[in-house]
């Protein structure tokens, strides 16, 4: 129930960013299937599911495995929104992308 800032810095620890189709910022996504979607209020196919975290990856201690990435900067998230995105982050652009886990909802500030 509190705001947080968190600042997450592409390549500290891992290394370079890679999406591989389904994996961002050293987490692990899968598309959510409809009835996901349809459950949290999105269109069918938008949404990701984090099934793993590298320890090692930026996103380690931040972003946990069963989080949910609801939107990025204000449109709804899929793999190719993501891919499309990262390399503007790499250059420097920022980004905010709001993620479920359980009830609540926080923005994280890319």
């Amino acid at each position: 129930g509190h705001r947080t800032d968190v600042v997450v810095t592409l390549g500290a620890q891992g290394g370079d960013v890679q999406t591989g189709g389904s994996s961002f910022l050293g987490v692990e996504l899968r598309q959510l299937d409809r009835h996901e979607s349809e459950a949290l209020g999105l269109r069918p196919g938008d949404g990701l599911a984090v099934t793993a975290v590298d320890p090692r990856g930026p996103a380690s201690g931040v972003i946990e495995e069963g989080d949910v990435f609801l939107e990025l900067d204000g449109h709804p998230v899929t793999l190719a929104r993501l891919k499309q995105v990262e390399a503007k982050l790499a250059r420097g652009a920022r980004a905010t992308l709001i993620i479920q886990r359980g009830q609540a909802r926080f923005a994280l500030k890319l």
